[in-house]
């Protein structure tokens, strides 16, 4: 079966065998209109999916997932691939919308980054929302970088078809205190990339490190050592926007 899909501004057809695709990315479903579509036949990017690619990802899998979950991975790690000559990227974090820009929290599995936004939420309301649970694409535009949303959302599934321009970016880590420090991306920079899709071919891989590169340099990079508790939330708040967070919140859960 084959369907499109535009996914951070990229037209994907895809070529797949199972509905589990079409079912996750129902929202990204790209429609043609008719005879007057006016996207380019050549801006629209193939992407074959085989039983090569299935059994690349099964070779990764430790949990005995079926074919027709293993195939949205491998979608995910071809788009990615492509998506590298187009200045756009997979970064792995969870992201908050507030005022108009997003906030990313990236960190190893098991950190707390989803928990931390969830925490955003209770502390911020209807004033911010879930851009993306697990995997956006960043898009590297003359007005600086974008982040998009994906169906690649993470387990809880946060997220839909938005996008925003990044207005920080948090490198998460575990501590008894609550403190976030603006970083020199330089030096955190092999951490950002441990957070980076890495393609296997040479080119791509340079394309995604000169994409990462000017993310990175243009936008705030922060450090933050946390316990997973609403001053915690308040302080990544307080750092990354110059705001002041709400006292109602940390009241509400520390009283």
């Amino acid at each position: 079966m084959t369907h499109c899909y535009n996914i951070a501004g990229m037209i994907f057809r895809v070529n797949h065998s199972y509905d589990g695709i079409t079912r996750l990315c129902a929202d990204w479903e790209y429609v043609p209109a008719g005879d007057r579509d006016t996207v380019p036949r050549t801006d629209i990017t193939d992407i074959d999916i085989t039983p090569d690619d299935i059994a690349f990802e099964r070779e990764k899998d430790a949990d005995g997932h079926r074919d027709a979950y293993l195939e949205t991975l491998a979608m995910l790690r071809l788009a990615a691939e492509k998506a590298a000559f187009e200045n756009v990227i997979l970064f792995h974090s969870s992201s908050m919308l507030y005022g108009g820009r997003a906030y990313l929290f990236t960190a190893p599995s098991g950190t707390g980054k989803t928990t931390h936004c969830r925490l955003w939420k209770e502390l911020l309301g209807d004033n911010t929302a879930f851009l993306n649970g697990d995997k956006p694409f960043i898009r590297l535009t003359a007005d600086g970088p974008v982040i998009f949303g994906t169906p690649w959302k993470g387990k809880e599934g946060y997220g839909g078809n938005i996008s925003a321009p990044i207005g920080g970016i948090c490198l998460v880590g575990r501590g008894t205190e609550n403190r976030v420090t603006r970083a020199d991306f330089s030096e955190v920079l092999p951490r950002l990339i441990r957070q980076t899709y890495r393609p296997r071919t040479a080119e791509a891989y340079e394309r995604v490190m000169k994409s990462l590169i000017a993310t990175a340099s243009s936008v705030p990079v922060f450090e933050m050592s946390c316990n997973i508790s609403a001053e915690a939330a308040a302080a990544s708040f307080e750092a990354m926007t110059g705001e002041k967070a709400p006292q109602t919140f940390r009241s509400a859960k520390n009283g």
